[in-house]
């Protein structure tokens, strides 16, 4: 899944393109990088548990190769290169499915006006790789070497132990569940009976519960922070003072902080215009009222501006100086 580039953010296609940035994009950034390791270290450990049980299930015929006089070291090389075989195909074609179902996804996505940046990630299909190559070699790698030092007649047993006895009691907890129905017995005893097989799944299913909370209840906080936080970042009794054809825009200006949907561009003005623009001591007055905090100068400033000289050089010869004709 890292390999289609999800580490880069599905962002909204909003008219004003400076909501969604500063830190509330770092705490998003943060989030996603949390969900691309929990599913990084959730396919990790698919890997592992799936070679794992893929050599487990190779006991018999390690035992069968065994009787026949072959060496265990040869064991070990072979299914541990059947191992590697079995992981890189998989891999590839996992790659190859991803490929295309992100085509499939992204399609989908603008559609609904969502745009999805396509890249080859670089960071998480590496280490998502080289952290398999090295488990493998170091969990079923070890397992193999086990099975391989191994009797012969255990070899036959699989997830069942060899010594494992069908009339010792159970302890306090699995007693009380077998006790609930015939049916929840026979589970019982068959979890007990296949308990390392039962671990492997347990690993699994509670990695893949915990993304699933994490990127649910995740999602939830973090939505509501982050409107609170965007709300709460100006106060609410803000007044804003202008001329009555432009005094829309200048709150929209405000707003345009808080709504993705609005944005006011240098063009929804015209600055130039003198009938807009009036002296600051005309509201300087509105200081010696106790209830005003303060009064914010963000929307218009005034500068004493100064226009230079500028040469146009002709090809022909001469030049002109810009704004000559300006009255």
């Amino acid at each position: 899944m890292s390999s289609m580039g999800l580490n880069r953010f599905l962002t909204y296609k909003y008219e004003n393109e400076f909501y969604f940035s500063g830190g509330i994009s770092i705490v998003f950034t943060d989030f996603t990088i949390l969900i691309l390791s929990l599913i990084v270290t959730l396919a990790f450990t698919i890997v592992i548990i799936v070679t794992s049980t893929l050599v487990i299930n190779k006991k018999r015929d390690i035992a069968i190769m065994k009787a026949l006089g072959t060496l265990p070291k040869k064991l070990y090389d072979f299914y541990l290169t059947e191992v590697y075989v079995v992981f890189i195909v998989g891999f590839l074609i996992g790659l190859i499915i991803g490929f295309i179902s992100y085509g499939i996804f992204a399609f989908i996505m603008s559609l609904l006006g969502i745009v999805s940046s396509f890249q080859i990630d670089l960071i998480y299909t590496p280490i998502l790789f080289f952290s398999c190559v090295g488990g493998i070699y170091f969990v079923p790698g070890v397992i193999l070497r086990k099975l391989g030092n191994q009797n012969t007649i255990k070899l036959f047993s699989k997830d069942i132990p060899y010594n494992y006895d069908a009339s010792r009691g159970f302890i306090l907890v699995p007693k009380w569940l077998s006790s609930i129905g015939f049916n929840f017995k026979i589970s019982v005893i068959n979890t007990i009976r296949r308990k390392g097989e039962f671990r492997r799944y347990l690993i699994v299913f509670s990695i893949i519960s915990l993304v699933i909370f994490t990127l649910g209840l995740g999602n939830i906080v973090m939505r509501d922070s982050s409107q609170e936080w965007i709300r709460k970042s100006q106060g609410e009794d803000i007044i804003a003072i202008g001329h009555r054809d432009v005094i829309q825009n200048y709150t929209l200006m405000y707003s345009m902080f808080s709504n993705p949907n609005i944005i006011i561009t240098e063009n929804s003005i015209d600055f130039l215009n003198p009938s807009y623009m009036f002296n600051l001591s005309d509201i300087e007055e509105l200081n010696s009222i106790t209830e005003v905090e303060s009064i914010d100068q963000r929307l218009i400033n005034f500068f004493n501006l100064t226009e230079l000289d500028g040469y146009h050089y002709l090809v022909d010869g001469g030049y002109l100086i810009a704004g000559q004709q300006r009255s």
